[in-house]
């Protein structure tokens, strides 16, 4: 009878070391469209490990990256989406993150259950998705190619946070600031998120905005050097909407900030954006979008509702809406003598001059 305990103890140890050694080896694998060096995926990407750190020390999160923003071919990232699946096919994740649309593409393109069953949980993904194929002849795209981003989760056991492009809520922020406009050009490169604002604006502006003149800045169908020659060449009272510019009809590439400050300095007047970059966005004006920061935060608490058990299939996918808004470089909105009541609801404030808080201290501390 004593023999058989201790049997039954070395047995229990031995499985307790297991379960306990299996919970060791779990992780998370984030796979970003972009390189490391984007800030708006990799501020998400820092505050979803810091936080997911926070909350399960125990559960490591690697890293990898498709560089969508650095290759024009989509092709050459399909193939990297395949090597890194085929680089963990022999240790799974216990998660697969997937950071922004290209990688969301390219997942469901490359996957034939290596993983298993794996819980797939999508960030900075837009509400409706496009087949990798479609995708693939970018110029000849409309919005009718997209696919609802909660069908396609049906098919690929995956949840998690969509994103909205606020084009037409970011239209009406500019005309209440700045009646006087007369004509709206949209800035939307030859990526992903580029192309899906130029879709959305091309559908919505007629409808909605009948009184503006659409200018299209596609670039599906411009070099950097003919989007420069057309912003000179912009008409008095024209509002700029700015999504992205990546890359051009050629594929070149551009760096991110430096191309952002040349657009900046060659327009002279505010530019509204559609995003929050989370790199040196302090010259644009503001527009309707998420903060990074807490979108990263909503999506760790997504992670570890997984973690502990809960299935894609039980956690509904969510639009970030709670983060989505209206923001205001208070800098500008002081430069143009602007009225931000006429927004008509919350504003948040980014770069908010020292002086603002010297001025305004009594009242702040008085509301702590």
């Amino acid at each position: 009878m004593r023999n058989i305990v201790i049997v039954l103890c070395l047995l229990f140890t031995v499985n307790l070391f297991g379960e306990q050694k299996e919970k060791e080896d779990e992780y998370i694998l984030l796979i970003s469209s972009y390189s490391s060096r984007y800030p708006w995926p990799k501020m998400i990407e820092n505050t979803f490990r810091d936080e997911v750190g926070r909350m399960e020390g125990r559960v490591k999160v690697y890293s990898e990256y498709l560089n969508c923003d650095r290759f024009s071919s989509s092709e050459i990232w399909l193939e990297r989406m395949r090597m890194i699946i085929r680089n963990h096919a022999s240790r799974p994740p216990k998660i697969v993150v997937l950071i922004a649309d290209g990688a969301w593409m390219a997942y469901r393109k490359a996957y034939s259950g290596e993983w298993g069953d794996v819980k797939v949980l999508l960030g900075g993904v837009k509400d409706w998705g496009m087949n990798f194929d479609r995708y693939c002849d970018k110029q000849h795209l409309s919005a009718n190619d997209f696919v609802a981003t909660a069908d396609l989760c049906k098919r690929y056991n995956a949840t998690g946070l969509t994103e909205r492009v606020g084009v037409n809520k970011t239209i009406h922020m500019m005309k209440r600031l700045f009646p006087d406009t007369k004509n709206v050009a949209l800035i939307g490169d030859n990526c992903f998120y580029g192309i899906f604002a130029s879709l959305l604006a091309q559908k919505f502006i007629p409808g909605e905005h009948p009184e503006l003149n659409y200018i299209p800045l596609d670039g599906r169908f411009l070099t950097t050097d003919s989007l420069l020659r057309r912003l000179r060449q912009l008409p008095e009272h024209t509002g700029i909407v700015y999504a992205s510019w990546l890359q051009d009809v050629t594929g070149q590439t551009n760096d991110f900030e430096r191309m952002n400050d040349n657009i900046l300095a060659l327009v002279g007047q505010p530019v509204f954006s559609l995003s929050d970059w989370g790199g040196k966005g302090d010259d644009f004006i503001g527009g309707y979008y998420y903060s990074s920061m807490n979108y990263g935060q909503r999506l760790a608490g997504i992670a570890v509702e997984l973690l502990h058990g809960a299935e894609p299939e039980d956690i509904p996918l969510h639009n970030a809406s709670d983060d989505f808004g209206a923001h205001l470089n208070k800098s500008l909105v002081v430069k143009y003598n602007l009225d931000p009541a006429v927004v008509g609801e919350p504003v948040t404030y980014f770069n908010v001059p020292l002086y603002f808080w010297e001025e305004n201290r009594r009242v702040l501390l008085n509301a702590l």
